[in-house]
């Protein structure tokens, strides 16, 4: 007879009359569409049946018919079809129950959000708007409905998404002397669905106190972080830094205080005390040691020394203090007879005086 395209016949085809009548049990026609049967036997005129509907049956078989894609971590997937079928490969087109879908690889830890469960319409279930918020390679998605079991789907990446937010790691409310280097301001650039983003360009701007920046533009890391070296401004008070990261709306701010610089003290180092014959130069030329308030050596502070009536040095009467934080003058030559003295002073430094017989 007549039969749906790529259809067939099982079942008990072949069957012996019995008192002229032949029962043919067990038929089965496997695609949906409109089919004749036709009987025969030997030479006997065939027989031709009514027309035989056959429409989809139960679904007992889920797919994939459009897999997930390679998307940015919380960006829409393109829209996923799982297509339910019966045991016969024909769509459940009368299927109309829930299909729901969720992670099965998950190398990222990550969850799925979205349109996870939706209603079949004609045994096709499409899924819209899917998303997934953790970077990683092998993801797949396993489907699932009543009846029709569970498909898992091929694989996926989710690769790190565009810069949505930024923040401080740390570096803030930090308290120092003015003109003082502070601990490095470290910032993270995260996607949304945080993840760390690399290469992201993160600016920073003195808005208060004066201060300055070793550089103000900075790049992410692999960690998605990025620092800042600021140094305090010259006068005691609130500083301030404004943080903006490219491709972010909002930034934020970094506070900071500086207070007055710890005094610190100017010692003798050598020379003090000396005895040397009348008009001729001491032994040891004297020196001073310059330290900070936690004894520190100080260099670059400029040291002028300066001697008493009837002695002299030699050199500069200025030296500035090397790393050591040791300035020494050039030479010191006592007068004719007597005591004498050489005073060392230094802005914002107690001075210190060296006597010499």
């Amino acid at each position: 007879g007549s039969a749906a395209a790529g259809g067939g016949i099982t079942g008990g085809t072949s069957a012996t009359a019995i008192a002229g009548i032949a029962t043919f049990s067990g038929l089965q026609l496997n695609k949906v569409g409109s089919y004749t049967l036709v009987a025969s036997s030997g030479t006997l005129t065939t027989a031709t049946s009514g027309t035989i509907a056959v429409t989809p049956g139960p679904p007992t078989k889920i797919a994939f018919t459009t897999g997930p894609s390679s998307i940015k971590a919380m960006q829409a997937m393109p829209p996923v079809v799982v297509t339910l079928s019966d045991a016969g490969d024909n769509v459940a087109t009368g299927f109309s129950g829930t299909v729901a879908v969720g992670l099965s690889s998950n190398p990222g830890g990550g969850t799925l959000s979205g349109g996870t469960s939706v209603s079949a319409v004609a045994g096709v279930a499409t899924f819209t708007g899917l998303t997934v918020n953790k970077v990683g390679a092998g993801y797949t998605l396993v489907a699932g409905a009543s009846g029709a079991g569970a498909t898992i789907s091929g694989g996926f990446t989710v690769s790190v998404g565009n810069p949505a937010s930024c923040g401080l790691v740390s570096g803030s409310n930090q308290a120092a002397a003015v003109s003082t280097t502070l601990a490095p301001i470290v910032v993270v650039v995260t996607d949304a669905g945080s993840n760390p983003v690399p290469s992201a360009s993160v600016n920073a701007t003195v808005t208060q106190g004066g201060g300055s920046l070793a550089a103000a533009l900075a790049t992410t890391n692999a960690q998605g972080r990025a620092s800042f070296t600021w140094t305090t401004g010259a006068a005691a008070g609130p500083q301030q830094l404004r943080i903006s990261c490219a491709g972010v709306a909002t930034g934020f701010t970094v506070n900071a205080t500086a207070s007055s610089a710890p005094v610190g003290s100017m010692q003798v180092f050598g020379g003090n005390n000396q005895f040397a014959v009348a008009s001729t130069a001491v032994l040891t030329p004297p020196s001073v040691i310059v330290t900070d308030a936690t004894h520190n050596p100080v260099s670059g502070v400029a040291v002028t020394f300066t001697p008493s009536a009837g002695s002299t040095i030699t050199g500069p009467a200025t030296v500035a203090t090397g790393s050591n934080g040791i300035a020494t003058v050039g030479g010191w030559t006592l007068g004719a007879t007597g005591s004498f003295t050489l005073t060392a002073s230094a802005t914002g430094y107690t001075s210190v005086v060296f006597t010499g017989t």
